[in-house]
């Protein structure tokens, strides 16, 4: 048994693919495309080779094969061969920036992500790989244990009317808090911890999540919420992740109506 991830059965379009992107780089280098060495080279027996060939003359990639059995791309192929190279060749180098991979471990990466990556994810990475583009980025229902490490994080936070927007406006329950937060991390699990002012109170403070209020849990002068009700972005331009989420304030823990809702987002670095 592995890891998620790995012992993936390889499906036929897969193996078609892998098969054309092989004789097209034996093409390039002038090596006749006979189903005995490619067998070899591939670590498969010449029988499932002689079926994906006849597969392949079918979708175009091949001529008729030679008395020989050598094979010939067709210019189909040959195109076809020369886009599945590129995007290898691409994803390989992108997972060696990304992830500190050695090649041997990003080429075998490469095999499998290029068969399912779609062209705008492709035309993304090989921006990525030119010109450093990266866009801002948005995620939510995710615990910040997966993103942060153990520990201690001040963030900055405010809470807004929601539907005062261009310009927006506090709410009025914010002059109550201290604006800055704190995000504990421990155990794959975290929490932010909204702080009141010294002698201030805020009444009781609920939360949405999955479309249901939930009373926040209160510990002396601090409210404290889970980590995954927010939906975050994180900026391309700097390196500060948003995260927003419903809450409401309410007297004596009585239901929260509409007008007692409130915007809250929190800035982390």
């Amino acid at each position: 048994m592995g890891g998620i991830g790995t012992n993936v059965p390889v499906n036929m379009e897969e193996k078609e693919e892998d098969f054309l992107e092989c004789m097209y780089l034996w093409w390039r280098a002038g090596r006749p495309l006979l189903l005995v060495d490619l067998a070899v080279e591939m670590k498969t027996c010449k029988r499932e080779l002689n079926s994906l060939a006849k597969r392949m003359f079918k979708h175009g990639y091949l001529e008729e094969p030679a008395v020989n059995g050598e094979l010939f791309l067709t210019d189909f192929g040959k195109s076809q061969g020369m886009e599945c190279t590129v995007r290898h060749q691409k994803l390989m180098q992108f997972f060696q920036m990304v992830s500190g991979m050695g090649q041997e471990e990003a080429t075998q990466d490469a095999c499998r992500m290029e068969h399912v990556i779609s062209r705008k994810g492709m035309d993304g990475i090989s921006n990525f790989l030119k010109y450093g583009d990266t866009y801002d980025r948005s995620f939510g229902h995710t615990d910040l244990s997966a993103t942060y490490e153990d520990g201690i994080y001040d963030a900055l936070m405010a809470i807004y009317e929601p539907e005062k927007r261009n310009p927006r406006f506090l709410a009025k329950e914010f002059e109550k808090f201290k604006a800055v937060t704190v995000l504990k991390v421990k155990e794959g699990s975290s929490s932010f911890f909204l702080q009141l002012k010294q002698g201030q109170d805020a009444g009781a403070l609920w939360y949405k999540k999955n479309g249901k209020w939930i009373l926040a849990a209160r510990k002396k002068d601090c409210f404290k919420l889970p980590t995954d009700i927010f939906v975050y972005t994180i900026s391309a331009a700097v390196p500060v992740a948003e995260g927003k989420a419903m809450i409401a304030f309410t007297e004596n823990e009585t239901w929260p109506l509409m007008a007692d809702s409130r915007e809250l987002n929190i800035h982390l670095w």
